[in-house]
């Protein structure tokens, strides 16, 4: 009976210590150079990140208080506040800051204008792998009623690292250097995904409907995008990714066709859009290829799953272009139908000054479809700017997208005279390898774990 009782307090003190030295292991709480203190309170991981704001008894009985609070005397109780960080497809992680101070005038910087000086950005990495860099979310910290809080949610990370790290650097100047203000570290809330993907050969080709699309490189650098991006905080990507794609017929190069959208992921789970938002066409490559370029790529030592949509982005044929009017004080959705798919268009509400946003939906399951805007003009015949603006995507396909153009306007505009093209779509999926190249240029290992 001894040694059983004594085996038991041995398993506890052993549980007892883990516990210990996994919380010591843990830094949540760094004094600054201004004397407050930056704080990474917690960590969650999902599709829908919630945080809540209030004092703890507010926060324990959440929606049980009344919308108007309880007040009786001094003893005063208010709903929490309520703050939700999602993704717009899959789980995404979100880390939790808050600063403390007892001289509210050193949290100015972190409060201020976002697009003022100075600005801070937050790296991610782990015990092993590349570093990945997001910014804060709104660019800032906001003031709750239980203090301030700023958050940063990332879709990529070093998701099979046992502790995360996050290293807040701060910019006092527009292109100036950067400098750590502090190094926190929590352990990793999930695992990786272990997609047990198997890499293809490069160049790897899929053929349909005659057509022959093609991925001839895929390379994540190890280096900002440029020199001037690197100290930019609007660019504040570190890596840099480069694609070849090539899509021929007979042999032929289709220069007209190109990849309208790009998804990734990668075997651990990290995951991106690369679409015309940060994604950058640099023109006709090596040869017969299309180089795409852009910053922030995934893990190098996972295969990489690309999904990519292949369309005519240039010469359309006669038969795919269709031309409407639509009046600039129409409010109304309208609702057309072309080609024989029902088609939506909207001017986006409420208007900016000297600036529209114009809608459009392909009210379609089709995959194999998809809308360009190829020219605008006002009653006049006068050619408007237009400048891409979004897709408001909830799948990768080409269906059920809302793409929105920009229009500057004058006030003697009445219409839009308009002509979008209705063209083929081709979904192609790659699983590849990805090349990790240093800033020298040279081929790095990046313990690939393709399974």
């Amino acid at each position: 009976m001894l040694a059983v009782i004594a085996g038991l307090l041995a398993g506890l003190l052993f549980l007892l210590i883990m516990v210990l030295s996994g919380a010591l292991a843990e830094i949540r709480s760094q004094r600054l150079d201004d004397g407050s203190r930056l704080v990474l309170t917690r960590a969650a991981f999902g599709p829908t990140n919630l945080f809540t704001h209030g004092n703890r008894l507010e926060r324990f009985l959440g929606d049980v208080i009344p919308s108007k609070g309880v007040a009786l005397a001094r003893f005063k109780l208010e709903r929490p506040t309520k703050q939700s960080l999602f993704a717009s497809r899959k789980p995404c992680l979100t880390a939790e800051f808050k600063l403390v101070s007892s001289n509210p005038s050193t949290m100015i910087p972190w409060l201020g204008n976002p697009t003022s000086y100075p600005q801070f950005r937050c790296f991610v990495g782990g015990e092993t792998g590349i570093e990945f860099v997001e910014d804060f979310w709104g660019r800032r910290f906001t003031k709750y009623r239980d203090g301030y809080f700023g958050y940063i949610s990332c879709s990529r990370f070093p998701r099979d690292s046992k502790w995360l790290r996050f290293r807040i650097d701060q910019q006092m100047t527009p292109r100036g250097p950067w400098r750590t203000l502090a190094n926190l570290k929590i352990k990793n809330p999930t695992h990786p995904a272990n997609q047990s993907w198997r890499a293809e050969t490069i160049p790897a080709a899929k053929t349909f409907s005659g057509l022959e699309f093609t991925l001839g490189e895929l390379v994540l650098g190890n280096q900002p995008f440029s020199e001037r991006d690197a100290a930019d905080r609007r660019v504040i990507g570190n890596h840099t990714v480069s694609l070849l794609l090539r899509v021929q017929t007979n042999s032929v190069t289709l220069r007209n066709w190109a990849a309208a959208h790009i998804e990734v992921e990668d075997a651990s789970g990290n995951w991106d859009s690369l679409d015309s938002s940060i994604y950058k066409t640099m023109g006709t490559g090596r040869d017969d290829w299309t180089q795409y370029q852009g910053w922030q790529g995934l893990d190098p030592r996972f295969v990489w799953k690309l999904e990519i949509d292949f369309s005519p982005a240039s010469e359309f044929p006669p038969e795919t272009l269709h031309d409407f009017r639509l009046p600039m004080a129409q409010s109304r959705t309208m609702m057309t139908n072309l080609a024989g798919i029902p088609l939506e268009i909207s001017w986006d509400n409420p208007p900016i000054p000297g600036f529209r946003l114009l809608g459009f939906r392909l009210l379609t399951n089709r995959s194999d479809v998809r809308l360009f805007f190829v020219a605008a003009n006002d009653a006049q015949r006068r050619a408007f700017g237009i400048s891409r603006a979004f897709d408001i995507s909830g799948i990768s396909s080409s269906s059920n997208l809302r793409h929105m153009w920009g229009f500057r306007v004058q006030g003697t505009n009445e219409s839009v005279e308009a002509t979008i093209a209705i063209v083929p779509n081709v979904h192609v999926t790659f699983y590849v390898q990805p090349k990790l190249v240093s800033a020298s240029g040279q081929n790095q290992t990046p313990d690939a774990r393709s399974p």
